[in-house]
Formats: C-alpha cells, structure tokens, sequence
C-alpha cells in the first residue's frame, strides 16, 4: 500500500515493533546517492524482549571467502527492513510483498539481488530486530509453515524466466538449502507436522537441487550444522526429531 503512494527518491521499511537509529536513513541515503545504488543494506541487531540474551549482531552483507559480494548477497540476511530501495528502482521491478503470506520478504528480495545494478553497504548496525516467543520464526506450528515452498519455487521460476538460473544457479540452491534443509528443518522438527513439511523439502530439493550437498557454500555453517544437513533424509528424519525434541 505505502509503496504506490510513496513519493520520494528511496523507500524504506520498518516494522512496528523494530527499532532503527535515529541517523540510519541518513547514512544510508548518503551511502545510496555517492554509489549511485539501487539498493543499500547494513547490519542489525537481534534484541530479546525479556532481556533473557545479549543483543546479537548480525552483518547485514555476509563475507564468505572467495565469493563476490553479489553472490555473499544472497547468502546475506534476506529481511525488507535493513535496506533502502531507490524508488524507480523497486517500482520497475514489478514485485511486490505478497499479502497474507510467511516469508514474504524472499520473493522480493533475492530478485532485486540480481536485478540492482548496484548494490551499497553501510557496516553499522543500525536497526534492532526485537525477538518475541510469540513470533513467526518462535512459535509452533502453523499452516502458513507450507508457504516457504511456494516462494522458493517462486524464486526458482523468477530466475528461470529471466535466463538467469545457471548464472545463479549455485547462490539459488543454497537459499533452498538453508530455507528447507536447515532453518526450515530445525522449525519443522519441532512441529507435529514434521513429517509432512520435511517430506514436502525432500521432494523439492530432489527435483531442483539433487546435488545440494557439494554446495560450496556450506562451509559458511558450523561443523554442527553441515553434519546436520548431509544427515538429514528420510531415513534420519525421526531420529532428527527425537534429538531436537530433547534438546529443547
């Protein structure tokens, strides 16, 4: 809604209960005007509501050796809100947040990856990301849990179309990998629908990625998470939720 009606040069988004430095728009906005960029991004901070951990940093343009900050991009936190968009920009892109759909950052924003000509990084933290139990990413099971393969496919057909999956094609399988066989699973593990949301990843990464295992990307991870996802499969599936269960 506020896109359409927004009348400035850069667009920016905030969550109602995030908050940003007082200076953020500024530095970002001088950052987008001397790169001449389409899209500027910088760090943030995991803050919990009940004071139980310490802010948590987290860079807003991930470093992963020997890959090009276009492709350490896709590998970068994905969220709407530690970015500015030039306007023209984001409106001739044509995408748009869908409505009523989880995860509806992913389909924009890892087109507009591809799509910027140039891309800005501004190294602060600059927005705090406020952590509830109660939120998407905390809570239990939903429903709304099946539409992260609906905007992963969505993603797929995105680049397919614009000729552009086998440049990208080694960047797209790792968002499957980390958005189905990782941070998805962990999630999924812990429902009572575990079984169907995993099956449903194991039939995706088998038609997209069959090979997702070499993903060079991987070595971002911990030990713990590699093993983690060259482990899981349906034959582990049960045991993955039995040591997750356990492990709280």
């Amino acid at each position: 809604y506020g896109i359409q009606r927004a009348s400035g040069d850069y667009i920016g988004f905030v969550d109602s209960d995030d908050t940003v430095e007082l200076d953020m728009y500024e530095k970002l906005l001088k950052k987008a005007i001397e790169e001449s960029a389409d899209l500027v991004v910088c760090d943030l901070e995991y803050v919990w509501e009940d004071g139980s951990k310490d802010p948590e940093r987290m860079d807003g343009l991930t470093h992963i050796d020997g890959k090009t900050m276009r492709s350490c991009l896709f590998a970068s936190p994905l969220f709407a809100w530690n970015k500015l968009y030039r306007r023209e920009f984001l409106l001739n892109s044509g995408l748009q947040y869908s409505v009523g759909k989880w995860y509806e950052d992913i389909p924009v924003t890892v087109p507009l990856f591809a799509l910027a000509e140039k891309v800005a990084y501004v190294p602060e933290v600059m927005i705090h990301y406020l952590q509830r139990p109660t939120s998407i990413m905390g809570s239990g099971y939903d429903p709304r849990m099946f539409h992260i393969f609906d905007q992963m496919k969505f993603i797929y057909d995105y680049y397919q179309s614009l000729g552009l999956l086998k440049k990208y094609h080694e960047e797209i399988e790792y968002l499957f990998v980390e958005h189905l066989m990782l941070y998805g699973a962990f999630r999924f593990l812990r429902t009572d629908h575990a079984e169907e949301l995993c099956t449903t990843s194991f039939k995706m990464m088998k038609q997209y990625f069959p090979k997702y295992k070499n993903n060079t990307f991987l070595k971002r991870f911990s030990m713990k998470n590699r093993v983690f996802i060259q482990t899981l499969s349906p034959l582990t599936l049960k045991l993955w939720k039995w040591i997750l269960e356990r492990r709280g």
